[in-house]
Parts: structure tokens; C-alpha cells; sequence
């Protein structure tokens, strides 16, 4: 699940995109993506905060984590920011 909130009342907020990431050694490997064309439930009209989650069934063991891209519009233009989650263990 992932949340975002802000100080003010956002004509749009929400999530861009979601990528899914899987560790391969020592780095990072794509292995979905889930964007908010595909997902309207990730953006959401005049809000104050807002939450979604996406569901992945990874393998057994193997460690993942996901790329979240922020989105918030108000009337002075509009803004996304990246943030990277803490990794789990499937």
C-alpha cells in the first residue's frame, strides 16, 4: 500500500507510476510496472490525501521493492517525485 498527503487541497493527487523491482545480485531488476493509464484508482480529484496498492507474486525467497512516483496539480501547475521503498522478502 502506498499513501501520500499534502498540506493542501490538490485539484489532483496520486501516483504515476509503480515499478516493481526484484534483486539480482547486486542490482535492481524491473519486473513490472503498473501506471496510472492503466490504473485509474491511482489518481484521485480534489483530495487531501489518497492510498492505493498494487498486488505481485514473486518468488519465494527473493528479495523486492518498488519505485513509487508521486503526483500532485493544484491552480500554480503541477509536480511528481520519486521515492524507492524498503526491501522485502517474498
Amino acid at each position: 500500500t502506498m499513501s501520500v498527503t499534502t498540506e493542501k487541497n490538490s485539484s489532483e493527487l496520486g501516483f504515476t507510476k509503480v515499478i516493481v523491482q526484484e534483486k539480482s545480485g547486486s542490482s535492481w531488476t524491473d519486473v513490472a510496472t503498473y501506471t496510472s493509464t492503466k490504473n485509474s484508482e491511482f489518481i484521485i480529484k480534489n483530495a487531501l490525501a489518497h492510498s492505493a496498492s498494487v498486488s505481485y507474486s514473486g518468488t519465494e525467497g527473493k528479495s523486492y521493492r518498488a519505485k513509487v512516483t508521486v503526483y500532485a496539480k493544484d491552480a500554480n501547475g503541477s509536480d511528481t517525485k520519486t521515492f524507492t521503498s524498503y526491501s522485502e522478502i517474498a
